[in-house]
């Protein structure tokens, strides 16, 4: 039995459709046509039928396909075992990360990496706190960068994490802001001030701004809601509110001016990596995941 045509049949049973298939699996459709109706040759009986323009397992094919999985994935994790038992680092590393972690954090990470393991391959994804967590439970992304999370809950009762680091957070102004003079600031001074928030409640800095408010009692009108930093501090730059941000060198800009929260008032946001507990890391993701946790400094 031909095991590029098993890979073949499976490909074709999650896409229930062969131009589909064959893009995905980079032949054309009249040589996957071909290796599948070898396929069911083979076997004696048939794996697809027609539903209009897709082609459906029959009942015979939705059976055969669960041997399949299996197969495929057994061989897939004796191949990672092997490699990793004979210190073969390739493969690909498909990373979910907030902002501030992808364009800052782990691009010279990332460097010195593939300093040591040249052959890996990465694909990172720009997303919010709780879209990353949500990638690393489905499986679409082996490791996740992000922002304070509800540890304690039991949606991420399956996730791991370690804390990487802790960032102030500050209030930013553009140079042309009155408050632009001054180098601190107290949260209950900014009643009178207009907002710039995250348009999503749950990002982790519009709620550390609700706990901000509720704490002293004083809540800014919120002029805008943005959907990211970078829309955030554009906004500010031109002078339409203040926002809080956290204090990070690669978004300020020389629009931008910072003001800190005096000691002892300085609110925090953690970031943290995470994979999915008890989830098989290939050779190539554990080995990144180690050398981020080695990276650690003591102080976190």
């Amino acid at each position: 039995m031909n095991w590029q045509h098993l890979v073949y049949f499976k490909v074709v049973a999650e896409t229930e459709n062969f131009s589909r298939a064959s893009e995905q699996l980079y032949v054309t459709p009249s040589a996957l046509s071909k290796a599948i109706s070898g396929l069911e040759q083979e076997l004696n009986f048939p794996l697809f039928e027609k539903s209009g323009r897709n082609s459906v397992l029959t009942d015979c094919g939705r059976e055969f396909k669960v041997y399949v999985d299996q197969a495929i994935d057994t061989i897939n994790h004796g191949l990672s075992t092997i490699h990793e038992n004979l210190d073969i680092c390739i493969g690909k590393v498909n990373i979910a990360g907030i902002y501030t972690m992808v364009a800052e954090y782990l691009p010279p990470r990332i460097k010195g990496f593939l300093d040591i393991y040249p052959k890996v391959n990465f694909s990172l994804v720009y997303q919010i706190t709780l879209t990353v967590l949500d990638s690393i439970i489905s499986g679409t992304a082996d490791l996740g960068f992000c922002g304070s999370f509800d540890q304690k809950s039991k949606i991420y009762n399956n996730i791991e994490s370690v804390l990487l680091k802790t960032e102030e957070l500050v209030i930013v102004t553009s140079k042309d802001h009155p408050l632009s003079s001054r180098d601190y600031i107290d949260f209950s001074e900014l009643k009178d001030e207009n907002f710039i928030t995250y348009r999503n409640v749950n990002a982790g800095i519009h709620q550390i701004y609700q706990d901000l408010c509720d704490t002293t009692g004083v809540y800014p009108r919120i002029a805008f809601e943005a959907p990211d930093d970078h829309t955030i501090l554009g906004l500010v730059a031109a002078n339409l509110g203040v926002a809080l941000i956290a204090n990070n060198p690669v978004l300020m800009s020389k629009d931008l001016h910072v003001l800190h929260f005096e000691e002892g008032k300085v609110p925090t946001r953690q970031q943290y990596m995470v994979w999915k507990k008890g989830h098989h890391l290939s050779p190539a993701v554990k080995a990144f995941r180690d050398y981020i946790l080695d990276e650690i400094p003591d102080s976190v």
